[in-house]
C-alpha cells in the first residue's frame, strides 16, 4: 500500500523483497509490525492533540464478540473542530468478565435444564403474544435508530425523533390499561394466625389479566422510563437550536438551568451573553459559509462559545461504534483469528 505512493519503496520491493534465502530484505514480519505500530501511534497522537485542543468531548462505548468470542469494547470520542464535530475511534478493549461461565463445573448440566425450561416457555401462549408485541416495538426502534445513525444528525432533530417515539409508546400503555381494566378478578383470602388483630386480603388476577399487568405494562413502562432518561439528558441543550423563536425570559431561564449543571465551565454572565447573542442571530442571517465570521465573534461571547462546543460534542447515536464493528469483522476474520490485541488496535485505527 505504501509503495503505491513512494517510487523508491516500490523499486526496493520489486528488487529485494521475497527473493528467497540468501537475499537481504528489510521487509520481514517484525519490520512490518513495527511499521504498522509506528503509523498507528502517529494517528493516535494526532487524535489526542486534537482532543486537547478541543477541550470538550464525549465518549461512546459499545461491545460485540469477535471471531474468537472475545467481547471487544469499542471506544469512540466525539469533539468539535473549527470545521465542525467529528467522531474518532480510539481502540478496542477486550472484556474478560464475560468468560467467568467457563469456570462453572456444573455448566453442562445446568445448560440442559435451562434448555428444557426454554422449550416449555416457548410453547406458552404468552410467548406468542410477546413475540407479536416485541415485533412492533423493535420495528419502531429500528426505524428510529436508522434515522439517528446519520452522521450529520442534529441534537434538536434527534430529540424530536425520541419524543415522537415516546408518544407512540404512551398510546401502547393506555391501550394496555384499558384492556387490563376490563378483566374481572377474584379476591383470595390469606390464612392468618389467631394472634393477628387484622385480616389482610390479597388479590389474585386470572392468567390473562396477570399477563397484561406483569408483562405487557411492565415492558411499556420500562421503555418509557428509559426514553425519558435519554430525552432528559438532551433537554438542557435543546433550547440552543431555538434561539430565534425564544423570548428573553425563556432564554434566561434556560441559561440559569445550564449554569446550575455546568458551574465549573460557565460564568454567571451566561444569561446576558445568550440574550445578546440571540439578538445578534435575529438581526443577521448566518449560514454555513459565515462560519469564519461566527468564529471571530466568539471572542465576544466566551460562555456562549463553551455552550455551543459542549452542545456539538454531545453523542447523538452510536453509528461510529457500529462502523468500528464492521472493521473488526474485516480485520480479525477466521483467517487471522490469532491476531494480537495490539495489532488489531493498530490496524483498526489505520482503517477507521
Amino acid at each position: 500500500l505504501m509503495a503505491e505512493y513512494d517510487t523508491f519503496l516500490a523499486e526496493h520491493i520489486q528488487k529485494r523483497v521475497n527473493k528467497g534465502r540468501g537475499h537481504v530484505s528489510y521487509f520481514s514480519s517484525t519490520v512490518c509490525e513495527e511499521f504498522i505500530d509506528i503509523l498507528a501511534k502517529k494517528v493516535l497522537n494526532f487524535i489526542i492533540s486534537e482532543i486537547k485542543q478541543a477541550k470538550y468531548y464525549s465518549v461512546s462505548v459499545d461491545s460485540t464478540p469477535d471471531i474468537t468470542n472475545v467481547d471487544q469494547l469499542t471506544i469512540v470520542i466525539r469533539y468539535v473542530l473549527p470545521d465542525g464535530p467529528v467522531e474518532r475511534f480510539v481502540q478496542f478493549v477486550p472484556i474478560r468478565g464475560h468468560t467467568a461461565i467457563s469456570d462453572d463445573e456444573d455448566e453442562q448440566l445446568q445448560t440442559k435444564q435451562t434448555a428444557k425450561g426454554f422449550i416449555l416457555s416457548m410453547e406458552k401462549l404468552e410467548t406468542g403474544i410477546l413475540l407479536e408485541l416485541w415485533s412492533c416495538v423493535l420495528e419502531r426502534f429500528h426505524k428510529t435508530s436508522q434515522a439517528l445513525q446519520d452522521s450529520k444528525m442534529t441534537l434538536n432533530t434527534a430529540t424530536n425523533l425520541l419524543q415522537g417515539l415516546e408518544t407512540f409508546f404512551k398510546e401502547f400503555e393506555e391501550k394496555g390499561k384499558v384492556l387490563s381494566g376490563s378483566i374481572l378478578h377474584r379476591k383470595k383470602k390469606r390464612k392468618v394466625r389467631l394472634e393477628e388483630q387484622s385480616r389482610s386480603e390479597g388479590t389474585s388476577l386470572d392468567s390473562s389479566s396477570r399477563f397484561k399487568v406483569e408483562s405487557y405494562l411492565l415492558i411499556i413502562d420500562q421503555i418509557l422510563l428509559s426514553m425519558k432518561t435519554r430525552i432528559a439528558a438532551y433537554d438542557h441543550f435543546s433550547f440552543v437550536a431555538r434561539f430565534k423563536t425564544m423570548t428573553n425570559s425563556e432564554i434566561q431561564e434556560s441559561a440559569k438551568t445550564l449554569l446550575h449543571h455546568y458551574s465549573n465551565d460557565l460564568e454567571e454572565s451566561l444569561p446576558e451573553e445568550m440574550i445578546h447573542f440571540s439578538a445578534l442571530l435575529k438581526q443577521h442571517n448566518f449560514n454555513r459559509e459565515c462560519s469564519i465570521e461566527i468564529q471571530n465573534l466568539m471572542s465576544a461571547f466566551p460562555n456562549v462559545s463553551v455552550v455551543l462546543r459542549i452542545y456539538l460534542c454531545l453523542m447523538i447515536s452510536n453509528c461510529s461504534g457500529e462502523r468500528s464493528f464492521s472493521v473488526l469483522k474485516r480485520v480479525k476474520n477466521h483467517l487471522r483469528s490469532s491476531m494480537s490485541q495490539q495489532r488489531l488496535n493498530s490496524l483498526a485505527l489505520l482503517c477507521i
